[in-house]
């Protein structure tokens, strides 16, 4: 992060030099790597997953040539001039940008053109998408409403898909979850859903997402089941403010007029972040998977053993977009309330 704001450090620049080297190889290697690969939409090759990055500056800015190098050589971003005291405009501009980049799930990044403040002088922007079909999808025909329960005395209906198949399944009372792992058409990428043995009890999966229960111990123990599973059709968007986080991480003097220095982006004036924020978009449907951080029929073989094992996701879980190749989870989510 420091050297992405051109941020000043107590580090000697010498000592830091190799490490930032080896990290900007390693972060080029693995973005390069998830960015070749590919599913199909109607017979077309369409990629998995995209990421771009995007830098809006104030008109005639005067940026510094290490800075500007780095965003259009290293981060191959996106350059545009604004006029931010036009703030509509900018806020127009900046959400089609953002709109593009993320295959429309996320039309407006700013719902209201006075988040952008008129004394803004660069916006920078990172955007992830995934979408992948499944590889055995649900059929529109079998979704039906069903309740949902949301809490102690209130359900919901949504929108409920159904299907029977062989599955990665594995029950673990002792931890509080039973889980699946659905493949998608990639095969190198499956949707994760983890789901508590005791209704509103979110424990045992939370501490999958913390990392206190190990994810490969947990697929390890899996074993191809027919399984009759009930998944709800759903939409999940979130604004997430990220200052207090970083700020919690030991990252402060950045946030604060004064104390920030990010002269290695402009000596023109003295600069500081005022909004961190992330949006995030999930989506979950019969046809596939997307998230910003999507139909293909395959036949069932008729030999297929009647489900004995039931995973109806009616109430609270956690689900990811897991990396089979990296084992790690590249999106994941904690679904209260689900929404269509």
């Amino acid at each position: 992060m420091a050297q992405t704001l051109q941020l000043k450090s107590p580090v000697s620049q010498s000592n830091l030099n190799p490490a930032i080297g080896e990290a900007k190889a390693m972060f080029k290697e693995l973005s390069d790597d998830l960015t070749a690969e590919g599913t199909t939409f109607n017979d077309r090759r369409v990629d998995v997953m995209t990421l771009d990055n995007g830098l809006f500056t104030r008109q005639n800015y005067e940026l510094q040539p290490d800075f500007q190098w780095s965003v259009k050589n290293e981060f191959q971003a996106t350059i545009q001039q604004l006029d931010f005291n036009n703030q509509s405009e900018s806020a127009r501009q900046i959400n089609s940008w953002v709109n593009s980049a993320t295959r429309g799930l996320i039309p407006r990044f700013f719902r209201n053109p006075s988040e952008l403040s008129r004394e803004t002088r660069l916006a920078i922007f990172n955007v992830f998408t995934f979408r992948d079909n499944w590889l055995h999808p649900f059929s529109p025909g079998s979704t039906k409403n069903e309740e949902f329960i949301v809490g102690k005395d209130k359900r919901i209906i949504v929108p409920m898909m159904s299907k029977n198949e062989m599955l990665p399944y594995v029950d673990m009372p002792d931890k509080g979850f039973a889980i699946i792992r659905k493949p998608l058409k990639n095969y190198r990428f499956s949707f994760v859903v983890a789901l508590p043995t005791e209704k509103g009890n979110m424990e045992g999966v939370e501490k999958l997402l913390t990392g206190q229960y190990c994810l490969q111990s947990t697929f390890k123990a899996q074993k191809d089941t027919a399984v009759s599973l009930k998944l709800p059709k759903f939409k999940l968007e979130k604004a997430l403010d990220l200052i207090p986080t970083m700020e919690s991480m030991g990252l402060t003097d950045i946030f604060h007029r004064g104390m920030a220095d990010l002269s290695g982006i402009t000596k023109s004036e003295r600069l500081y972040v005022s909004l961190l924020r992330q949006s995030t978009v999930l989506k979950v449907d019969e046809a596939g998977v997307e998230a910003a951080a999507a139909t293909g029929a395959v036949a069932t073989p008729t030999s297929y053993q009647q489900p004995e094992t039931k995973f109806h996701v009616t109430h609270s879980f956690v689900c990811m977009i897991y990396d089979e190749q990296l084992h790690v989870p590249l999106v994941a989510a904690r679904v209260m309330q689900p929404a269509s």
